[in-house]
């Protein structure tokens, strides 16, 4: 397509297909960005005479009403490539969130939870999880069994991911006992070797040597020594 010799608002509309799928609700047609676009949502990108690369929804509205929005351009009908004016509305970074929300969208323009295209458990699973770690079994197991990492499984049973389960209808006790020590599902030290870590360290012993030994990193013995980790375990001593 050459662009060249046109102005900025004929360069602008010759990249728009007006065919695009017609919009179920609002019943007419998307018009759909064929230029550049950015983005896992993939919205179109459109280069102004400065050059400045802007949004092309934003692009559309100037076009058609001789300003920017201000501050934002929103979908009516929820289609990044549209620019159809008819289908964007001049809203506000509320507004915005609130649509990204409702529409289950993080901030980054992906999706939520089990929505997510790269998501390896669903909301399902996760209250799998979260019931039998509830009940004692351990977070290397849990990941084993689903193929995913411990700090996955440790992130979903603390309600640290966007899946749809509620965290407040779970006993909070066992979340945080967790966090400490050898019952954390993470460990691969026990009491009684932190212990010996903790007192082998403080008499001087060499953090690499420990580090060999316990099959730990020599960041993890200093961190013992330090009582930055197992202090529970280790005060007193």
């Amino acid at each position: 397509m050459n662009l060249r010799g046109l102005s900025m608002s004929e360069r602008f509309w010759r990249q728009v297909d007006k065919e695009g799928p017609a919009h179920p609700r609002l019943g007419t047609r998307c018009w759909l960005w064929l230029g550049r676009k950015s983005g896992p949502m993939g919205y179109g990108v459109f280069t102004t005479k400065k050059p400045k690369r802007v949004q092309a929804h934003r692009a559309a509205f100037f076009f058609v009403h001789g300003r920017w929005p201000e501050p934002c351009a929103l979908h009516h009908c929820d289609n990044p490539p549209c620019v159809n004016p008819e289908h964007l509305y001049e809203g506000n970074r509320t507004q915005n969130a609130e649509d990204r929300t409702r529409r289950g969208r993080h901030r980054a323009g992906h999706l939520f939870g089990e929505k997510h295209g790269r998501a390896k458990l669903t909301n399902e699973v996760v209250a799998e999880l979260r019931v039998r770690y509830l009940t004692g079994e351990r977070m290397r197991a849990l990941a084993q069994e689903k193929g995913v990492s411990v700090s996955t499984v440790s992130r979903a049973v603390r309600g640290e991911t966007k899946f749809m389960v509620k965290v407040s209808a779970l006993p909070r006790a066992r979340l945080g006992e967790a966090t400490q020590g050898e019952r954390n599902g993470t460990a691969v030290l026990r009491v009684e070797q932190a212990r010996a870590i903790f007192t082998r360290a403080s008499a001087g012993e060499a953090p690499r040597r420990l580090a060999e030994e316990f099959g730990v990193s020599e960041a993890n013995i200093r961190a013992i020594r330090w009582q930055k980790t197992w202090k529970h375990a280790t005060e007193g001593l």
